[in-house]
């Protein structure tokens, strides 16, 4: 298992997909990984059983 705290997002989707490919469970805190429109989640977590985003909706609480 390899826990995340992404401090810069833009690198997200390399990282993502890497620790995926090798089959590691990951646990992303913090910070969600948005896709390229910059409002939704990264596509690349959305139903994946090896990652899991624990965090705050930034907007909603006022971040």
């Amino acid at each position: 298992v390899i826990i995340c705290n992404l401090v810069q997002t833009s690198s997200a989707e390399v990282i993502i997909d890497k620790v995926v490919a090798a089959g590691i469970p990951l646990i992303l805190i913090n910070r969600e990984p948005l896709g390229d429109d910059g409002d939704e989640s990264y596509p690349g977590i959305i139903n994946n059983p090896y990652v899991c985003y624990v965090g705050a909706d930034a907007r909603q609480s006022g971040t």
